[in-house]
């Protein structure tokens, strides 16, 4: 049993969900998901320090072990994402303005509604 970093096993799945994707003759897309505490737009504050974006962040940046971990695995996957024709990297979509998580890794209806929109215009282009 050889141990595989996270990064990795996260490549070998998608590699493997688009070769099963391929033998049934279907188009196979990754995305890689917003997330509260990711570095940039994902850490940036809101405005309204009453939203419940605002005070789910403030609890989030507390735990620096998490964001270190956090960041760490999403900026190796983004390097994987990028030489791969099927991964959309969309992580900095629906970010944090008010009210659009329910929990920190959790878009609410209004932050799924973006990233749907986003996923739908990779997508259109495709076919």
């Amino acid at each position: 049993y050889k141990k595989i970093k996270a990064p990795e096993r996260w490549l070998l799945n998608v590699k493997a969900m688009e070769s099963l994707a391929k033998q049934m003759d279907a188009k196979y897309f990754v995305f890689i998901q917003p997330t509260m505490g990711l570095l940039g737009v994902q850490s940036k504050l809101p405005k309204n320090k009453n939203s419940k974006d605002y005070k789910l962040l403030t609890e989030l940046i507390k735990n620096q072990k998490y964001i270190l971990e956090l960041n760490s695995f999403y900026n190796s996957i983004r390097v994987y994402c990028k030489k791969l024709e099927f991964c959309f990297d969309i992580s900095n979509e629906a970010s944090p303005k008010g009210n659009f998580y329910t929990d920190p890794r959790h878009h609410n209806k209004d932050g799924n509604k973006i990233i749907a929109e986003k996923i739908y215009k990779i997508i259109s282009k495709e076919f």
